[in-house]
């Protein structure tokens, strides 16, 4: 649904919120192994959520990155809208240039439905929420979860 570059930031971000903190602080090439990422990607991946100011970078020996208190606050939605923008969920289902309301294509309704659906999972829990639902089991990522 999302680019690779936002689905690896995604991901990054919930690590960052379980591992990392202004004291502790995670590298590109720790992330990397833990999330099974390629490193030069990531790296990149990295560089736009520092820029787009999700992710803090600590420059020098013993620097690396952890997520500023903002993003704690932001949904899956609000990130994406920084990272690719909502664009995908106002879109046609079949393509078309002149689908809405008023000119449904023959899935506008189901569609936007959908859309909807989507719309209300990606914004439902923040990032400090789903931290702390990883933390107390109840769900999982795919990296062990050392505790800072």
């Amino acid at each position: 649904m999302f680019s690779k570059s936002t689905e690896y930031s995604i991901r990054a971000i919930i690590f960052l919120a379980l591992r990392a903190n202004s004291d502790k602080l995670i590298g590109t090439t720790d992330i990397a192994r833990e999330l099974d990422f390629p490193e030069a990607f990531l790296g990149k991946v990295l560089q736009n959520i520092v820029k787009k100011g999700l992710v803090v970078s600590v420059k020098g020996p013993g620097g690396g990155f952890y997520i500023n208190n903002n993003t704690y606050e932001l949904s899956i939605l609000d990130i994406v809208e920084k990272l690719e923008g909502l664009g995908f969920l106002s879109k046609c289902g079949l393509g078309l240039h002149s689908c809405d309301d008023n000119n449904p294509c023959p899935i506008h309704n189901e569609y936007q439905f959908v859309n909807t659906k989507i719309r209300e999972a990606l914004s439902s829990k923040s990032i400090r929420i789903i931290k702390q639902d990883i933390a107390a089991g109840n769900y999982s990522m795919q990296f062990d979860l050392i505790t800072p």
